[in-house]
């Protein structure tokens, strides 16, 4: 793919993103939690005067939460770290799509330019001191070792060293779509991506390699995928949202996802916790529900 070629593609997906998130920005969200059988919902948080809370990820010590949000009256979005007990919000700063970094000390995620232009990945400390742009693209993910930032750009999944700088395309060639919130396995070996390989077909949930698509790729499974994408700690399930229900698949042979009992309006964004026991995911549910 051409260079201009790519930018003419960051620019449509800029577009495109920026009149999603003015339509998501009118429907009320919350950030929740539940076990992975669907019991002991509860609604973990809800920041005033924010709207379509989203993108939640636990800390690796499970401690903590990350997540964006839309203010009500219009702006950028930004992100949040909330206790795992739903107490000690705190404002990180303008961004989309937060990734913790294995030590837990930063979060990696994408912003779009005051003055315009397509977005970019930032690293930031947690607590709002050292800001870095790291590299065009969207929806960072830490490979477990730390020493990698996979990176999206609407078609491509590119890994990126962080030690020597070396820039792969994770594919031999570019989707016609490719969605944000994919996945790396707890061992660094997998990622777990959403795509759309040409127009009008439906959603594949795929698994490739990490060393690229030359070295093992697989289709898990077709659906009206959300997107967003986690591995279970043991690596031997996964958990996405799909028809906006939160569901889980196992990653080795060939069953069907199941569907988390007790869900309501849409839910989407879901996360596994580090020892396996909860999910933290985006709800429009009403709050009287959640209880």
């Amino acid at each position: 793919m051409s260079n201009r070629s790519a930018a003419i593609a960051l620019v449509v997906l800029v577009i495109a993103l920026s009149i999603s998130d003015v339509q998501a920005a009118e429907a009320p969200s919350a950030i929740y939690v539940m076990r992975t059988d669907g019991s002991q919902l509860r609604k973990l948080v809800h920041v005033e005067g924010y709207v379509n809370h989203a993108s939640p990820r636990w800390s690796h010590s499970g401690k903590f939460v990350a997540f964006e949000a839309a203010p009500a009256d219009g702006g950028s979005r930004r992100c949040f770290v909330v206790a795992a007990d739903g107490t000690d919000v705190r404002e990180i700063g303008l961004g989309m799509m937060p990734a913790w970094s294995p030590d837990d000390k930063q979060l990696a995620f994408h912003e779009y330019p005051d003055a315009g232009g397509p977005p970019r990945v930032v690293v930031q400390n947690v607590d709002g001191k050292g800001r870095e742009e790291i590299a065009p693209g969207m929806s960072p993910r830490w490979s477990p070792d730390g020493r990698k930032l996979a990176i999206a750009d609407g078609e491509m999944v590119r890994v990126m060293d962080l030690v020597t700088g070396e820039d792969m395309a994770l594919f031999e060639e570019p989707y016609f779509e490719l969605f944000h919130g994919f996945s790396w396995s707890p061992d660094g070996k997998w990622l777990a991506v959403g795509v759309r390989a040409v127009a009008g077909q439906s959603r594949q949930l795929i698994l490739v390699n990490a060393e690229g698509a030359s070295a093992g790729i697989s289709l898990r499974r077709k659906c009206s995928l959300g997107g967003y994408i986690s591995y279970s700690p043991d690596s031997k399930r996964l958990v996405y949202s799909a028809d906006n229900q939160i569901q889980i698949l196992e990653v080795a042979g060939t069953a069907g996802a199941r569907v988390l009992p007790g869900q309501v309006e849409k839910s989407r964004c879901p996360d596994w916790s580090p020892d396996g026991s909860w999910i933290v995911f985006e709800s429009e549910r009403d709050n009287a529900e959640a209880k």
